[in-house]
């Protein structure tokens, strides 16, 4: 279960909180040829990896970094303003599988702290994220032309 959380966390900090509005247009401009798109996808998988804590994972950081790649390039060049909403609800969704395929292999690595407390801050950390930024964009994503 932290395993989850902490690649949730990072999930979310990577998509809403260090990913900007410019960042994310010059991705939808340039598609493949933007280095911000290997940049964002570069981001996540050293935030799983940081949040992991141990080098002993960083092949964990690695599937990060190349399924994140291969779902965002997929959204960029299926997005339309049509399907917009469906394709970022989408995106998300696939991303959270594939943090969650990955958790589920893994289960023999122990993640756990042995302070009962520390086992509460990270549901803490991700809810707190998760309601701020992630929230936010996806209200706006979704009530930008009405449902």
């Amino acid at each position: 279960m932290q395993l989850l959380i902490k690649l949730l966390i990072a999930h979310f900090l990577g998509d809403f909180v260090f990913q900007t509005n410019k960042f994310t247009k010059k991705k939808e401009k340039h598609k493949l040829a933007s280095y911000h798109i290997y940049l964002h996808a570069a981001i996540h998988g050293i935030l799983s990896w940081l949040l992991l804590y141990s080098i002993d994972y960083w092949y964990i950081a690695l599937i990060i970094f190349i399924t994140h790649l291969i779902i965002d390039a997929g959204k960029l060049y299926l997005t339309n303003r049509k399907n917009q909403r469906w394709l970022f609800t989408l995106d998300q969704l696939a991303h959270i599988l594939v943090i969650t395929i990955i958790s589920m292999s893994i289960a023999s690595i122990d993640f756990t702290i042995s302070n009962e407390w520390l086992k509460i801050i990270w549901p803490l950390i991700l809810c707190i994220i998760f309601l701020t930024s992630p929230v936010g964009i996806m209200l706006k994503i979704f009530l930008r032309d009405g449902l």
